[in-house]
């Protein structure tokens, strides 16, 4: 005779199975994507790298990294040259501004598109991301009398436009800062600024011209240095600290320039050589937490000799859908 018992056991058995073995899959709010750089002692960006090489951590828990491949060969960099009062004078000192902002827009590897923002207290131009190099390192070159700038800082603001010309934003794309740090007329504050950086992946570079006359080495300047560390970025920075009858010395020799030139080549190469690595953290979160990511070697202890420049925060899921 015939029975349904042991059929329907089976059946029940086989469900209760794939029950269990779903709950046992990660929550989607666990997964998340990064982009990161690694360099070694000399600034010099790593290859080759693996998930075995790497090493991740939420207080003493392990943040699985499941994936790690080359970074978006195609990337987006929004240059914001500030062209404020104190930027602007002596005409030296504005002269080097935009000859950093010139040199990335000549340098930048070809895939990347680059725009350019120039502000004051107020967003003075745009020129998005259709318009070519040629015509960007133009509209740079026309922008040379310093008469014809100056006025109050909008650095928190510029950075919110940049964000606004990303949006929506994928993971690895670049805001290129170039200032003397001191902001006195911006609406938005530091710490909206760094939830929407790290939430939408975008990182921050800068070059920091720090002016003694102009408050370079100022709380504000210490905001955006925080700024771009946490968001996965980074800063370079040149400093004039003699000065003569109150005025700034920005007259530049060729031993000069050569070290500009470094900083600012080093930010390229950070920008440019990433990872993508795909995230599984050990819960889901539900509020902002503090990681830890670093290079290890085979027996698992961290690379002195090497720095992961990555987002120090993450953020609830709900959030970060938010942001996208």
């Amino acid at each position: 005779m015939l029975s349904l018992r042991k059929p329907i056991f089976h059946v029940a058995a086989l469900l209760g199975i794939a029950s269990s073995l779903t709950g046992q899959q990660p929550d989607p709010c666990q997964q998340r994507t990064m982009v990161v750089s690694v360099r070694d002692r000399d600034g010099q960006p790593l290859h080759g790298l693996n998930p075995a090489n790497f090493h991740g951590s939420m207080h003493g828990r392990p943040v699985r990294i499941s994936s790690v491949e080359a970074g978006p060969a195609v990337r987006r960099i929004v240059v914001l040259l500030d062209s404020s009062g104190s930027m602007t004078v002596p005409a030296e000192k504005w002269r080097l501004a935009r000859l950093l902002a010139g040199d990335i827009v000549a340098h930048a590897s070809a895939s990347s598109q680059l725009a350019l923002v120039t502000f004051s207290g107020e967003i003075r131009g745009i020129e998005g991301f259709s318009v070519g190099r040629s015509a960007l390192l133009d509209k740079i070159r026309k922008i040379d009398d310093p008469q014809q700038q100056g006025g109050p800082t909008g650095i928190a603001d510029a950075i919110a436009k940049a964000l606004d010309l990303l949006s929506p934003a994928q993971p690895g794309e670049s805001i290129y800062l170039i200032t003397d740090g001191y902001d006195n007329h911006s609406k938005h504050k530091p710490r909206q600024l760094r939830d929407a950086l790290t939430t939408s992946g975008t990182r921050l570079f800068a070059f920091l011209l720090m002016d003694p006359m102009a408050g370079g080495n100022g709380p504000d300047a210490q905001d955006f240095r925080t700024l771009a560390n946490e968001s996965g970025g980074a800063l370079a920075k040149f400093g004039v600290q003699s000065l003569v009858i109150g005025t700034a010395q920005w007259h530049l020799q060729p031993r000069t320039r050569a070290a500009i030139s470094l900083g600012a080549e080093v930010l390229y190469r950070q920008m440019e050589n990433t990872y993508r690595l795909e995230l599984e953290l050990p819960s889901v979160l539900n509020k902002a937490q503090k990681w830890k990511l670093d290079v290890v070697d085979t027996q698992g202890s961290k690379h002195k000799d090497i720095d992961v420049i990555y987002p120090h925060e993450l953020f609830p899921c709900t959030v970060q859908a938010a942001q996208h």
